[in-house]
């Protein structure tokens, strides 16, 4: 089986497996009791809270443990949107480009009474001032993903960071596949909410952070219970999951550069290799910087449903769009925001994603299964 789909989601790395069965077999005590087995996991997800704490330059009191982004992306905009609201700031700006986790979530909002104001891209690129020129006296928070899940593109966070600090608004970022690329620095963006899944980085599943700093607000309880999380999130927490995610993301990160320089050599391989083919494509989204992991192509003239199904049974695994919409292939509001009226490219992309485990022979592989089906 040839895999190249991890921006839906990774394979564990045996490192973060072993840390996590030892986790499991050796600290099953509630790290909110006070007896000696509470105390050691308190201890661990303490340690774990601080790792991260130190890799995004936040105090660990702005750290929390959560099953993952979807339920940060809920938790963080729902509880600044109405804190905000409660104050006459009832509306929040977005981009056209978020995964289906923030836009639904604003959608929901929107159902509550809140404005939500979509900016599309315009020329290629997403524009400071197109976002700058709808703020008014009412609005509360910006939104804005750290890299788009579909089309690899890196969106302009810094500058809209410093927007929302100059206006006094909040700032939430998707940070889901923007964690450990050398073109992205958390530490010296502006942000008050910031959000990440662990199986994105080899991670376990069911377990990820929201980070929370400069907030004017205090974040509210998703739902209520103990007092976990500093009161923010009752539930006993998963100390083994914690550990784990620390674990990958701080191997992420001291692994950044060379994981980075592989995935770029496969992307560049994989382009050299569909123009000595004779394929005939286009690569999707924005102009700028894209991720090296993700690559989003318009293969011109071969729908994506049959493309898909035609490697599935070749054993190689691509995908469509987000991951979120499981078990179904619709045409991408990604796309349709960038590219709008193209119907032939909505129907026609596909998205590869990269991982450390694959290489320049999978990439012939799949050339020539492209070939052969595109022939």
């Amino acid at each position: 089986m040839i895999y190249f789909d991890h921006a839906a989601t990774t394979p564990l790395d045996p490192r973060v497996l072993e840390v996590y069965i030892k986790t499991l077999k050796e600290t099953y005590g509630n790290p909110s009791a006070l007896h000696r087995l509470g105390k050691k996991a308190n201890g661990l997800l303490r340690e774990a809270r601080e790792t991260l704490a130190r890799i995004y330059g936040v105090d660990p009191h702005e750290v929390y443990f959560t099953s993952g982004a979807t339920e940060s992306n809920n938790w963080a905009l729902i509880s600044q949107a109405r804190a905000y609201g409660k104050r006459g700031k009832e509306e929040i700006l977005t981009s056209s480009l978020e995964h289906p986790a923030v836009e639904k979530t604003l959608a929901y909002l929107e159902k509550e009474g809140f404005r939500i104001v979509t900016i599309p891209p315009r020329e290629g690129k997403i524009h400071l001032e197109d976002f700058a020129e709808k703020i008014t006296d009412q609005t509360g928070g910006l939104v804005c993903m750290a890299v788009n899940n579909e089309t690899g593109d890196i969106l302009p966070l810094e500058d809209l960071g410093n927007l929302a600090r100059d206006h006094g608004l909040f700032f939430h970022v998707d940070g889901v596949q923007g964690m450990a690329l050398k073109e992205i620095d958390f530490k010296e963006i502006y942000f008050t909410s910031l959000t990440c899944s662990g199986h994105k980085y080899y991670g376990p599943k069911g377990m990820g952070f929201l980070l929370a700093k400069n907030l004017a607000y205090s974040l509210e309880p998703f739902h209520h219970g103990g007092g976990q999380e500093f009161g923010r999130r009752p539930g006993t927490v998963d100390v083994p999951g914690a550990v784990a995610l620390a674990k990958a993301l701080s191997l992420a990160y001291e692994e950044e550069e060379e994981n980075q320089e592989k995935m770029e050599d496969l992307k560049s391989y994989l382009l050299e290799g569909l123009d000595k083919a004779g394929i005939a494509y286009e690569i999707n989204g924005l102009s700028g910087q894209k991720s090296p992991r993700i690559c989003n192509l318009w293969l011109k003239g071969q729908k994506a449903d049959k493309v898909l199904m035609a490697l599935d049974l070749e054993g190689i695994c691509l995908s469509a769009g987000s991951a979120c919409s499981a078990g179904t292939l619709q045409e991408s509001p990604v796309l349709a925001s960038i590219y709008p009226g193209e119907e032939d490219r909505l129907k026609e992309s596909v998205r590869l994603s990269f991982g450390r485990e694959n290489t320049r022979e999978e990439i012939d592989e799949l050339i020539e299964s492209l070939r052969k089906i595109c022939g």
